[in-house]
């Protein structure tokens, strides 16, 4: 390949105060290579062109909606790839084994004044309107919308056996089973790490009906036992066996670095074109909080979540416990300190619809989102195989928090004052220490949502 002139190339990564590195680059795709697996994914016989031959620098992409991405800058062309496809050779350059790899663009390819238009504002944090706006035009590439994406932190909570962890593993067998759907919402395939807080017969019970058949049997999920045994050595470099008990550890292997790990061995896999999908169960047991009512611990360990989710481009999911209800509720919070919330940019969580714990119905909640809209709680019912489902008998109302508990409390009030007929709103408010305004607004409640037909008191 005769050389071609680069010297523009060249000038905009000095520019950006990266390494220039030359490389030559040819792809090879007549026909699908040694490792395609001939899945949808896949473009060997698309209309791409057969045969590229590429001449040019690479570096870093500095562009702030391009994780895991290199620029590989022509004559007048800005291409992106995954960093990881580059092979360090001994004389410095950095080819593509394209018998390896699929050309798949992470991102559009541009032309090369455009790349130098849309990096002249780099090394400036500050950013035009204009520059924020073109960043939200960008679509999400969800893994399950609007509750996981790529790059994002998603926290989700509930009560003790209210079935998360059951969801997640619903969840889990219909990506596996290469169904686009799940409870009626869109999903994507995904490499997912799984750190999980119980014992393997936990995952055998609540997997063992024929539904999950798909992800008992699928290769794209790895388990990692809390307290797992892995090489180590000691004080004097001697290997030894050590248990993993940290997030993060400067002394020995941690969780962190597992995950990490994990993640890289991935991208060099033949399964590289898959998002990767970290689950934490529970976050309590694996980032270990000294204290899960300070605001100080709790953030800071969120942000080792956030900075994970934003260097490696996985999609995090932590789950999370609920304080047990009050005697008579069903209606849980989160456990802990008001961080877990605030650090995460996705918020959910599963709800009983009863105070009958043995009742299936439940409600998935987005308490917050900074991804999308906000989206109506997503009313499911559990099947005797541990299947959830879209309830096709939900209660007639879909209430937030504040809902359940307003009409929790008017139904007290409504159950003393037929308990006391006859009695005047003020006495009753009188009796029961409140205001007579929030007497009226109980009697009114109840009598629009007809409880003197559907039930009495002794009933209630």
């Amino acid at each position: 390949m005769s050389k071609v002139d680069l010297t523009k190339a060249k000038e905009i990564i000095n520019r950006l105060g990266m390494p220039a590195l030359f490389t030559d680059v040819t792809f090879q795709r007549n026909s699908h290579s040694s490792t395609c697996t001939k899945e949808d994914w896949c473009v060997c016989d698309s209309d791409y062109p057969k045969d590229i031959a590429l001449q040019g620098y690479h570096a870093p992409c500095v562009l702030n909606d391009h994780t895991a991405c290199q620029v590989f800058l022509t004559t007048d062309t800005a291409y992106h790839f995954p960093r990881d496809i580059f092979i360090p050779q001994e004389d410095g350059t950095l080819p593509i084994d394209s018998s390896q790899y699929h050309l798949r663009e992470l991102n559009p390819v541009q032309e090369l004044l455009q790349y130098e238009k849309d990096t002249k504002s780099f090394g400036s944090p500050w950013l035009t309107t204009a520059a924020v706006l073109k960043l939200a035009e960008r679509p999400v590439p969800w893994l399950w919308e609007p509750y996981l994406a790529p790059g994002a932190l998603t926290v989700l909570y509930a009560d003790t056996d209210a079935g998360k962890s059951t969801l997640i593993c619903n969840l889990l067998n219909q990506m596996f089973a290469g169904e686009t759907q799940f409870l009626g919402l869109p999903i994507s395939p995904a490499l997912v790490l799984y750190l999980m807080e119980d014992p393997p017969i936990a995952l055998k019970w609540r997997t063992e009906s024929k539904f999950f058949r798909t992800l008992r049997s699928s290769d794209h999920v790895r388990w990692f036992r809390q307290g797992t045994v892995v090489p180590g050595s000691d004080k004097g470099g001697h290997p030894i066996p050590v248990r993993v008990t940290e997030w993060n550890s400067e002394s020995g292997p941690s969780y962190s670095s597992w995950v990490h790990e994990a993640i890289k061995q991935h991208r060099e896999s033949a399964l590289a074109h898959l998002p990767v999908l970290v689950i934490i169960d529970t976050i309590t047991t694996f980032l270990g909080f000294e204290d899960g009512n300070s605001s100080t611990d709790v953030a800071g360990a969120m942000r080792e979540l956030g900075l994970l989710a934003d260097t490696t481009g996985a999609a995090i999911l932590a789950l999370h416990h609920a304080r047990r209800p009050r005697d008579g509720k069903y209606r849980v919070n989160y456990m802990g300190s008001a961080q877990f919330k605030a650090q995460c940019e996705v918020f959910l969580s599963l709800q009983r619809q009863s105070s009958d714990r043995n009742n299936r119905q439940r409600s998935l909640e987005l308490e917050k989102t900074r991804l999308s809209e906000h989206k109506d709680p997503l009313p499911l019912t559990l099947s005797d195989e541990k299947a959830y489902e879209i309830d096709p008998d939900p209660p007639k109302k879909s209430k937030g928090a504040g809902d359940y508990e307003k009409e929790e409390r008017y139904r007290e009030i409504w159950k003393a004052d037929r308990a006391l007929p006859g009695q005047s709103n003020r006495a009753l408010a009188k009796t029961l220490q409140i205001s007579d305004k929030t007497v009226r607004a109980a009697l009114d409640y109840a009598e629009e949502h007809n409880w003197d037909e559907e039930e009495t008191p002794d009933e209630a």
